[in-house]
């Protein structure tokens, strides 16, 4: 929108040039009253210019869009008007009293108190955006309050009454939080612009505090839908409140009460999941470099807690990183700062509730979401508290399971690591809560609403999305705290026993070694006495040496693969002696097997040489007998005739 504060200048230079006065003097310098009249005239209407300016500017939030030209331009205002006095006479008494009471007191010092008010409150608006970091106290100009304190004009002062009620108003909601006191100012602001009905302005005004009332009034009921054991009360300026009641808002505008319906589906009130659906359906599908920031934001809540899909999630966050980017050096930078940052927030929830989750993935994250927090001096405590709350669930969860001493002596570590994250949460709770700080904030395009006056639309800094309650923070911290604090307690006591521990476990393998070496006692005299037992019947046998050595080969054999078994089994499979012990008995009852056959095979030989030898021996003694027979003579037979 045009910078409306050079309406004035321009009004200025053409209605009060340097010689202005000059055709209402006479010749003694006199003013007659007619002429009194019409400088009184100029100068009212100026004046109504002027306030009218200063109305429209905050009311647009003019402030945030060109801050710098705005603050350059009321300052060449203030110069301008100054010069008004160089026109006054010198030697006319009565002429200079009614140019200084009508020009001063009727123009410049209005003009002081609405720059002073204006200036004072785009500065902290400025500071917060520029140095979130700094605590600022709001005070009243000097100026301001001398003036106001002298008015006479009744007019004039209500008109003043009326702005710095709208510029509390604007403060509340660039500063917006749930505290109770914040609703008891809105009631108040709410009663005390009743007696300015009478403004053009007061409408617009009016719906705004319905605006803002509404969505403190929803926190409360969001917070009690959380915990159903919290049902509050409030009796304020004699005005009841009770979270419990259904919240009676019902907006003329239409983008009001589209925005109405977007904080209820945020703040998951009645039948919400239905109502976003519905709501993004209508453009889900749609390129996201076309949508507006309410439609990502409403997409953002969509895929992380409706249809809960990551992946079309950080396609969502991309989008915002590509307008942090590309917003990095314009007048609304601090706000993408703010919406890139929520949404990486989000995505880090949303990541920290995925399955099958990596350490790595969870670091890298965070660690992007703290790089660009330094840079934007953001010192918001949610990923801490996200983060924290991770890691205590992961060690609970293995302390359950019973893990091993080992691993809970390096859960402690991992919980010295934590405490000094916790201070660190504590720390950006307190900053959160000193700095108002507005997790989300439309651009300024977004945050207008259509008025009924022509060219004039009013401007919601706080939009949609509301702070994080400051209550529901600090018990979410006292919860982690008492949660840290417990485990810590079990996993101390867990580790301060390692020592007994260790000493058991020394007594537990020393007497399984001393078992050990019983039964290897046993097992070795065992075996022996069956050497023993077993060569003695065995030798009664043997003809030769090599037989004898070769029954003392068999039997040592078993002996020794009977001993190997005992220690392969008492010692372990694990033991390399065993192992060594065993081969060593295998090769060599495998060597006295191939003796053995060798052996068979020998006495086989053998068997058939004397088996041939005694054939051949019988034979010949065959041939002996045979010849014995042929050689016998003859008995004596009758000779024939």
């Amino acid at each position: 929108m045009p910078l409306i504060f050079s309406d004035i200048l321009t009004h200025l230079n053409t209605t009060f040039k340097e010689d202005w006065l000059e055709d209402y003097f006479e010749e003694n310098e006199d003013i007659l009253d007619v002429n009194k009249a019409i400088i009184q005239s100029k100068v009212d209407e100026l004046t109504n210019i002027t306030i009218d300016v200063f109305y429209k500017s905050l009311i647009a939030g003019e402030y945030t869009l060109e801050t710098k030209n705005i603050i350059t331009e009321i300052e060449e205002l203030k110069i301008k008007s100054n010069l008004l006095l160089n026109t006054i006479p010198g030697n006319n008494f009565n002429s200079q009293e009614f140019l200084l009471t009508t020009l001063k007191k009727g123009y410049i010092d209005i003009l002081k108190v609405y720059s002073n008010l204006y200036l004072n409150f785009i500065k902290l608006v400025q500071s917060q955006n520029e140095n979130p970091n700094i605590d600022i106290i709001y005070e009243a100009h000097f100026d301001t309050v001398k003036f106001f304190n002298e008015v006479s004009n009744s007019k004039r002062k209500k008109e003043i009454e009326f702005y710095n009620s709208i510029i509390y108003l604007y403060r509340v909601d660039h500063f917006f939080n749930d505290d109770v006191s914040m609703y008891r100012i809105i009631n108040q602001l709410e009663n005390s612009i009743k007696e300015h009905q009478l403004s053009k302005y007061f409408i617009l005004i009016k719906e705004k505090l319905n605006f803002l009332k509404f969505k403190w009034e929803i926190r409360q009921k969001s917070f009690k839908n959380r915990d159903f054991k919290v049902s509050k009360a409030y009796i304020i300026d004699d005005e009841l409140f009770i979270s419990t009641d259904d919240i009676k808002y019902n907006p003329s505008l239409s983008k009001l009460q589209n925005w109405k319906e977007y904080i209820e589906c945020y703040y998951e009130v009645d039948d919400w999941k239905s109502k976003l659906s519905s709501f993004t359906n209508n453009f889900k599908h749609e390129s996201y470099n076309t949508l507006s920031s309410l439609k990502l934001i409403l997409l953002l809540k969509y895929y992380k807690d409706v249809n809960k899909d990551y992946l079309n999630l950080k396609e969502v966050v991309k989008e915002f990183e590509h307008r942090y980017k590309e917003n990095s050096t314009s007048e609304q930078r601090f706000i993408y700062n703010k919406t890139y940052l929520y949404a990486l927030n989000n995505q880090f929830s949303f990541l920290l509730k995925q399955k099958e989750l990596e350490e790595v993935k969870v670091k890298k994250l965070k660690e992007k979401i703290e790089k660009i927090q330094k840079k934007c001096n953001i010192d918001n405590f949610f990923t801490e508290s996200k983060y924290i709350t991770y890691k205590l669930n992961l060690l609970e969860s293995k302390f359950q399971n019973r893990q091993k001493l080992e691993q809970s002596i390096k859960d402690k570590d991992e919980l010295d690591t934590l405490l000094g994250a916790v201070k660190l949460y504590k720390e950006k709770l307190k900053w959160s809560k000193n700095n108002h700080n507005l997790l989300f904030q439309l651009p300024y395009e977004e945050c207008l609403i259509n008025s009924n006056i022509d060219e004039l639309d009013i401007f919601y800094a706080s939009s949609i999305i509301l702070p994080l309650p400051h209550e529901e923070s600090e018990n979410n911290y006292e919860e982690i705290s008492e949660k840290l604090k417990g485990l810590k307690q079990l996993i101390l006591s867990v580790a301060a026993l390692n020592k007994e521990f260790t000493t058991i476990k020394e007594l537990q393998s020393e007497i399984k070694t001393n078992q050990v070496k019983t039964l290897e006692t046993i097992g070795v005299f065992t075996a022996i006495m069956a050497f023993i037992l077993a060569s003695i019947p065995s030798f009664s046998f043997v003809n030769e040496f090599y037989q004898a050595l070769l029954f003392t080969g068999i039997i040592g054999s078993c002996l020794l693969i009977m001993v190997s078994t005992i220690f392969l089994f008492t010692r372990g499979f694990k033991k390399i002696q065993s192992w060594l012990l065993i081969v060593l008995s295998i090769a060599l009852f495998s060597f006295t097997l191939y003796s053995l056959n060798r052996s068979i095979d020998m006495v086989e030989i053998s068997i058939k040489q004397d088996f041939s030898k005694k054939i051949n021996s019988l034979k010949v003694e065959q041939v002996k007998v045979d010849s014995l027979i042929k050689s016998k003579p003859k008995e004596n037979n009758p000779t024939p005739n």
